[in-house]
C-alpha cells in the first residue's frame, strides 16, 4: 500500500519541461540554457508548482535567484493555494525566504485582469427634494 502511495505522489509530481527537471537536478547550466531557449517558467507540474516552487521546495536558491531575475511572478498560488514563499518557510531555508520576500515587497503580484462585467449604473436623482428633520422634529431644509 506504501508502494503505491509512494509511485502515485512521484507520478503527481512529474517534471513538465526542462526548467523543472533542471531545477531538481541543481543543473544551473541547464536552467539558465532553458530560460534562453524560451522555455516558460510559469508551466506548472501536477501539483500546480511553478519552477520557482519547485526551487522553493527544494532549497535551490542559485536557482531561485536565477529564475527571479528572468521576471517570474513570486507570488504565484500552487493548486493547495501555497506560494513559494510558504515551501521555502516550511523547509527553513531561511536565504531563500528572504530573497523572496524582497521580491514580493516591490513587485506586483501579477497583472490585473480586465473587467468584463459592465459598470454600475449611476444613481439617479429623485424628483423630489429631500427634507431632513432635526431631533424636535422641525423640518430643516
Amino acid at each position: 500500500m506504501v508502494s503505491a502511495l509512494f509511485t502515485a505522489i512521484l507520478v503527481a509530481s512529474s517534471v513538465p519541461n526542462a526548467l523543472h527537471d533542471a531545477v531538481i537536478s541543481d543543473d544551473l547550466e541547464a536552467l539558465q540554457a532553458a530560460i534562453k531557449s524560451g522555455a516558460s517558467p510559469e508551466d506548472r507540474d501536477a501539483l500546480g508548482y511553478t519552477v520557482l516552487m519547485r526551487a522553493a521546495d527544494d532549497g535551490a536558491l542559485d536557482a531561485a535567484r536565477m529564475l527571479v531575475a528572468a521576471g517570474v511572478l513570486v507570488n504565484a498560488r500552487d493548486n493547495s493555494k501555497a506560494t513559494a514563499l510558504h515551501l521555502a518557510s516550511e523547509g527553513g531555508f531561511t536565504e531563500l525566504v528572504q530573497l523572496l520576500i524582497d521580491q514580493a515587497l516591490h513587485r506586483p503580484c501579477s497583472p490585473p485582469k480586465p473587467s468584463t462585467a459592465p459598470p454600475p449604473p449611476r444613481p439617479t436623482r429623485s424628483p423630489t427634494p429631500i427634507r431632513t428633520f432635526s431631533a424636535a422634529n422641525h423640518m430643516l431644509s
